[in-house]
């Protein structure tokens, strides 16, 4: 009988190998879910040029490891230098 008790405790508790797949998949969804936040779009902000009326466009971007930001910076920094200004878009 103490045979058979000690079989059923080692069904009852959870192998070291289920503890490190457990581990795995959380560390999967961590990866996962960090690499979703930094690929997360930047919005496109659209600008006209007040004498011309001409609009365009910067963006929209990815904010892949903060490349996003920069590219959006210098396409905003381009346009103003030409005249043009930001056009107010409703949220």
């Amino acid at each position: 009988m103490g045979d058979v008790e000690s079989r059923q405790d080692r069904q009852l508790r959870p192998s070291s190998n289920l503890k490190g797949a457990t581990l795995w998949v959380a560390l999967c969804l961590a990866v996962v879910a960090v690499a979703l936040a930094g690929c997360y779009g930047i919005r496109a902000v659209t600008l006209r040029n007040q004498e011309t009326q001409q609009t365009v466009t910067c963006g929209p971007y990815r904010r892949a490891f903060g490349m996003g930001y920069q590219e959006m910076d210098r396409c905003l920094d381009d346009y103003q230098r030409q005249g043009f200004v930001r056009v107010p878009t409703p949220d």
